[in-house]
């Protein structure tokens, strides 16, 4: 034996100690006190995406069961892919996905160039409280949720609404906006 050869000793008793499953859980733990702030911040975020990514995976579940509601979603029977396999071999599986590309595509070559256009136009005008005021008047409708659209229009086309009280102010008769 040369004297570059160096003979591998066992460990000691003390450093196996220190790399047991217990050593290193108290060595995370005091890490992770250290640094305690930040995983406060993060805290929020992980438990957000626990909540609305991951406890949802187990929905998937029933892509590969036989749902029967008295039974659960873990005790149904499992089929694998069989729900698959007849949705693929639908007919209308293939008329459906053809469709869809063809919608995302029109929204893609109409939908989505008119905001860009509109931005270039506005851009152009000289004046501008009326283009403050265009911008707002094109810009607030994304604010709204369309079950308060529904509502607005409800109350102001209804029989009782402001549409035909004005009618009625002028002496006409009411008009039923939405049932005719």
């Amino acid at each position: 034996m040369s004297s570059n050869d160096t003979k591998i000793r066992p460990a000691s008793p003390a450093v196996l100690d220190k790399k047991t499953t217990g050593g290193r859980i108290r060595a995370l733990g005091r890490r992770i006190w250290s640094f305690r702030e930040s995983y406060t911040l993060i805290l929020p975020g992980a438990v957000w995406y626990a909540v609305f990514a991951y406890l949802p995976m187990y929905g998937l579940l029933l892509a590969f069961k036989t749902y029967k509601a008295k039974l659960g979603i873990f005790g149904s029977p499992w089929v694998g892919l069989e729900n698959y396999v007849y949705v693929f071999r639908d007919i209308s599986f293939m008329q459906a996905v053809l469709r869809t590309l063809q919608i995302n595509a029109g929204r893609l070559l109409f939908q989505f160039p008119v905001p860009i256009i509109l931005a270039m136009l506005f851009n152009e005008i000289r004046l501008g409280k009326s283009k403050k005021v265009l911008q707002s008047v094109f810009t607030f409708p994304h604010f709204l949720s369309w079950v308060i659209v529904a509502s607005v229009l409800t109350n102001v086309l209804s029989m009782n609404g402001m549409a035909n009280a004005i009618i009625k102010i002028f002496g006409g008769d009411g008009i039923n906006f939405l049932g005719s």
